[in-house]
């Protein structure tokens, strides 16, 4: 059986270990809908940590922004948002950590 992949659009076959992605919801906080995800995908969206994701998607988003509609371009910049922040707050945690030593 084949599907479409619901992130890049690639055609993949399935199998034991690939069923699909858990989204929006990550199974780990019991998310129960799945969408057809390639292995590639999957592993880009699992392994990579947030703070690295920034510099590696930025250029390609750039490139597409004027494909997206209205609430794509609000959800990805609040979405780039949230990362700052998050960065930020990682940053201040690993300093902080230094002092105390």
């Amino acid at each position: 059986m084949t599907s479409e992949c619901f992130y890049c659009g690639v055609m993949y076959c399935h199998s034991a270990k690939t069923t699909g992605d858990h989204m929006p919801i990550p199974e780990r906080n019991e998310g129960t809908d799945i969408v057809p995800c390639c292995t590639a995908c999957h592993d880009m969206k699992d392994r990579i940590p947030l703070h690295q994701w920034h510099s590696m998607a930025w250029k390609e988003i750039q490139q597409q922004w004027p494909l997206f509609g209205r609430y794509t371009r609000i959800y990805l910049a609040k979405s780039l948002s949230v990362m700052s922040d998050y960065n930020e707050q990682c940053r201040d945690v690993r300093q902080k950590a230094k002092v105390k030593q």
